[in-house]
């Protein structure tokens, strides 16, 4: 990553209560985006991290989700202006 921007939290404002992980193993590639805007509507979680490969498959990923009208912003270290997307 060029130039990444540190996001530092102290330990009381995100108790590891409140913070879940899942990982889901999707053997076929069609099947992912669908199966990733299931959980999206069917969760009510409010933040999201989602871990891609490439920043292709991010903005890839970004703009199914937004066409979904699921809320989204993408980070990766081609986005020149990552201030303002965030």
């Amino acid at each position: 990553m060029k130039d990444p921007i540190k996001i530092t939290l102290k330990p009381h404002e995100v108790p590891v209560g409140a913070i879940s992980q899942f990982h889901i193993s999707i053997q076929r590639e069609e099947q992912k985006i669908p199966t990733l805007l299931y959980i999206c509507t069917k969760l009510l979680i409010h933040h999201w991290i989602i871990f891609v490969k490439s920043n292709e498959r991010a903005d890839e990923v970004g703009k199914k989700l937004n066409e979904f009208e699921v809320p989204t912003t993408v980070i990766h270290s081609e986005i020149q202006d990552r201030q303002a997307a965030l």
